[in-house]
């Protein structure tokens, strides 16, 4: 009888490991609009001089001030072109690091988003994206190698439609 439980108890375990299928792609169709950042999180927190930081959105909105990056629009047309609209031109100074771009292309391919700029030459990828009628969210893996405190990362962004 023990040997029976233990069994279906390994059963149970194997059939509630994770899922391996691949996740649906993202329609297309409803990414073109225009959005905001409402989140921006980093797991683990990374290190500053002021402290660990997990909420990047605060943590970048007290570095620019005025809520900046939290009111700029990214928007995205039809024909795979995004351009970000800061609030005023001081925001877009301060935001400008943090976007890298003005102007750039997108792509998505599966639940990948790849975005690219030709002024400055960049791009930046974003795995595990869904979408929704009314919330984007993109997540991104950030090696060792590319983070400010030398640990790896991983940044998810959350952007609710206008």
């Amino acid at each position: 009888m023990k040997r029976l439980f233990y069994l279906l108890l390994a059963g149970v375990l194997v059939s509630c490991g994770k899922n391996t299928e691949p996740a649906p792609a993202v329609d297309v169709s409803l990414i073109p609009g225009t959005w905001k950042i409402t989140s921006a999180t980093e797991n683990p927190p990374f290190k500053t001089p002021q402290g660990l930081v997990t909420d990047l959105l605060a943590y970048y909105e007290g570095g620019a001030g005025q809520n900046c990056l939290g009111n700029t629009l990214l928007i995205f047309s039809a024909d795979g072109t995004l351009r970000r609209v800061a609030p005023s031109a001081s925001c877009e100074r301060a935001t400008r690091d943090f976007f890298n771009y003005t102007e750039a292309r997108f792509q998505v391919s599966g639940t990948r988003l790849l975005i690219e700029s030709k002024n400055p030459p960049s791009s930046g990828a974003f795995d595990n994206i869904r979408v929704s009628a009314t919330e984007m969210v993109w997540h991104r893996f950030i090696p060792a190698g590319d983070s400010i405190d030398g640990q790896a990362h991983e940044g998810t962004i959350t952007l609710t439609r206008q």
